[in-house]
């Protein structure tokens, strides 16, 4: 599956995993590391003039000479190496290198997308220069800089999911039994999580007794009024249906005075919840929108759920 992470698409190898981040859609970093100290690092940011990247490769430099300065090192720069003859398609300008330094070998690309603007510096670094001209030529040329079509796909530590793409990473908590991701457009909310390992979390309970029992979707149902029913899902998969919508007489009171002028608030909430048996984890889409998008929304983005390996895109009306 690779990474998914903000509109980039990064063709890991299976036993890599994201490792750091920071930023948002405009502007952001990423670290990935996988056995022997290989590692990727990918920088981004939004420009919608050509920038120089002759200048940014010489800015990116002077930063490896200061960090092999602290470990008294020096710096050997290449351009255009041979082990990385091309970039990702679709590319406007682009600048490829290659650098060694106290043992440690790196290459990579700096390029400027004419569609999406983006500006994406990434290296892939290794203990060995074979290693790391292996890890360009096969992950470099395959990144996806932006989404194609109207679905950005996310994957992180094998959640792997779609959302429509305008909608913007709000809040995230990626721990080891727990991952929660949180986007939101014009009022609407997008929640995915998945719980592990389900054999687990399920050992004393039924998935419809836990699915509003456990505490983060407990409390994430708390201002609404809703129902529940279990349904039968694909095979390995029984799952949860949430419906309802806020009750606080502020929503009450907000949601009549939309009605008088034929508008609706983003205030319906639905929500799917299923033992995914293959994986051996438990997978929620929440959606909060308008009453008339909202069962629309759930279950496209559950069609695109992805929560085991090999598994085909989900049957939203088996979702």
């Amino acid at each position: 599956m690779g990474l998914g992470w903000q509109g980039l698409s990064i063709p890991l190898p299976e036993d890599w995993n994201l490792a750091a981040f920071s930023g948002d859609w405009g502007s952001g970093y990423v670290r990935a590391e996988g056995p022997g100290d290989s590692a990727l690092e990918l920088k981004w940011k939004h420009e919608k003039s050509s920038p120089s990247l002759k200048g940014l490769l010489k800015s990116y430099l002077k930063q490896l000479h200061k960090a092999a300065g602290r470990k008294k090192s020096e710096v050997s720069l290449k351009e255009k190496p041979k082990a990385l003859p091309s970039v990702p398609q679709g590319s406007g300008v682009s600048q490829t290198f290659s650098w060694q330094s106290g043992g440690v070998y790196g290459i990579g690309a700096v390029w400027h997308c004419l569609e999406c603007r983006r500006i994406v510096l990434v290296q892939v670094t290794a203990l060995s220069e074979m290693t790391a001209n292996a890890l360009a030529r096969r992950i470099i040329p395959k990144i996806g800089d932006h989404p194609e079509g109207d679905l950005c796909r996310w994957s992180v530590y094998d959640f792997d999911f779609t959302v429509p793409k305008e909608f913007r990473l709000e809040k995230q908590s990626l721990r080891s039994g727990h991952l929660s991701m949180e986007f939101r457009h014009k009022g609407r909310t997008v929640v995915l999580e998945r719980y592990g390992p389900a054999n687990v979390l399920l050992k004393r309970d039924r998935l419809s007794d836990w699915a509003t029992a456990v505490k983060p979707i407990f409390d994430r149902l708390k201002p609404y009024k809703y129902k529940k029913e279990t349904v039968e899902g694909e095979p390995g998969h029984d799952a949860v249906r949430l419906s309802g919508r806020r009750k606080a007489v502020k929503d009450l009171l907000r949601r009549a005075g939309l009605w008088m002028i034929r508008m609706q608030p983003p205030d319906a909430l639905r929500a799917r919840v299923w033992n995914c048996e293959p994986s051996n984890r438990i997978v929620m889409v929440m959606v909060e929108a308008r009453p008339r998008d909202v069962e629309a929304l759930t279950d496209r983005i559950a069609a695109g759920v992805r929560c085991h390996t090999g598994e085909p895109e989900r049957d939203s009306a088996a979702s």
